[in-house]
């Protein structure tokens, strides 16, 4: 029940100081942004309740009103910044996946692997025909057939994750190939650790064109005061390098040495 208070409480704040924003931007800014007469004699009575003398000669400011519309979007990306924020810190695990090869069954098997252990962890994959993996092992698709992927699907699941409670931890797979979107994503999913499952000869095109581009790309996902996992050994140096420039902590992993 306290827990319950505590969130409509703040709740309430939130809304409240929305409204006030929504109230001063109406009163004071617009009528001098549009000095438009017939607004200004309508919302005279406000006006003057509040005690706000408007008989004073308005002056047309076009700089004011693209002001108030930056200010709008300032707020609104602040207000969402804070609500990522928030969910994520209920999530303290937070594992993003990316590699050429074997991206999607890695996702899964970490996840399978520590719901093993107990974990309540949340996992999705990504593609045509991504998934969406919930504590209890039970999947359901993300979207339609016909339904273009974004990034913005990464906030979107954790803040349904932090909404239902929380998790110990969540597995993405990296939606993108795309250079400048993997790290884009990165700062969506702000993730602890990140795992590189190889670097071979493929989306040359984007990623290249050399083999050499394609590692130091997938490393845009090494999150910074981290740990990035990889199974990746020729091109290991180049995933150092970008662990080193973002104090993130290497651990190479030979898949010979781990057991069926």
């Amino acid at each position: 029940m306290d827990s319950w208070k505590s969130e409509l409480q703040k709740l309430s704040l939130r809304r409240l100081g929305e409204t006030a924003f929504l109230i001063t931007f109406l009163l004071i800014w617009l009528p001098r942004a549009i000095p438009f007469q017939p607004i200004i004699a309508f919302l005279w009575p406000i006006y003057h309740w509040f005690g706000v003398d408007y008989y004073i000669p308005l002056v047309k400011a076009p700089g004011v009103l693209i002001g108030s519309i930056l200010a709008c979007f300032v707020a609104g990306f602040v207000r969402e910044y804070v609500a990522d924020s928030k969910a994520i810190a209920k999530i303290p695990t937070r594992i993003h996946v990316t590699g050429i090869r074997g991206k999607t069954t890695t996702t899964r098997l970490i996840g399978a692997a520590l719901r093993n252990h107990g974990w309540r962890v949340v996992t999705k994959t990504t593609g045509k025909a991504a998934r969406l993996i919930d504590p209890e092992g039970t999947e359901r698709g993300i979207r339609s057939h016909d339904e273009q992927p974004n990034l913005r699907e990464q906030p979107r699941i954790i803040e349904s994750v932090a909404d239902a409670g929380g998790a110990d931890a969540i597995v993405f797979e990296c939606m993108s190939i795309r250079p400048k979107s993997i790290i884009a994503e990165s700062r969506f999913v702000r993730s602890t650790i990140s795992v590189i499952t190889n670097v071979r000869a493929d989306h040359l095109d984007v990623m290249g064109p050399s083999l050499e581009d394609v590692a130091w790309n997938l490393s845009g996902i090494v999150p910074s005061n981290g740990v990035v996992v990889t199974a990746e050994k020729k091109y290991i140096p180049i995933i150092r390098k970008r662990a080193e420039e973002k104090n993130a902590k290497v651990i190479e992993v030979d898949p010979d040495t781990v057991p069926d």
